[in-house]
């Protein structure tokens, strides 16, 4: 599974996470409050957003980017 920075941005994301991924990802790094502003329009894997932002920021962009939450319960049932 994948998405994109502007999947995620879409989905107003928290600021802290998204300016996580977007440092992992090679850009900027952003202080106070606000997005980063960075141009990356290649795919991103959920394997690569759970190595840099962890579990909770990952489940995030299954459920309202990708919205799989629902999948995800059918399957753990």
């Amino acid at each position: 599974m994948q998405t994109t920075l502007k999947e995620i941005l879409q989905q107003h994301p928290c600021f802290d996470g998204y300016n996580k991924l977007v440092v992992a990802l090679g850009g900027p790094t952003h202080k106070g409050y606000g997005y980063a502003v960075f141009k990356h329009e290649e795919p991103i894997s959920l394997e690569f957003i759970l190595d840099s932002n962890g579990v909770a920021d990952t489940l995030g962009v299954v459920d309202h980017v990708l919205g799989a939450h629902r999948d995800l319960r059918l399957n753990a049932v």
